[in-house]
């Protein structure tokens, strides 16, 4: 079990941007409903992007220990 939690930074297992979980639910419009999935967002070229992954597909982003 995924133990995420809503202002995580998180990042595709396939990789990809580092991403801020904004919220966690039940989005019926994404594969099973059965499954938890993360809305995220994330900055690209100073536009702000968000997107809905299954926490399946997510795992904690590595910080720099500040």
């Amino acid at each position: 079990m995924n133990d995420f939690k809503k202002g995580d930074v998180v990042v595709l297992k396939s990789g990809g941007p580092a991403m801020t979980i904004e919220d966690i639910g039940d989005y019926s419009s994404y594969g099973d409903s059965d499954d938890l999935s993360a809305n995220c967002v994330w900055f690209e070229n100073k536009k702000r992007e968000n997107a809905v992954f299954g926490l399946h597909t997510l795992k904690l982003a590595e910080t720099g220990g500040e």
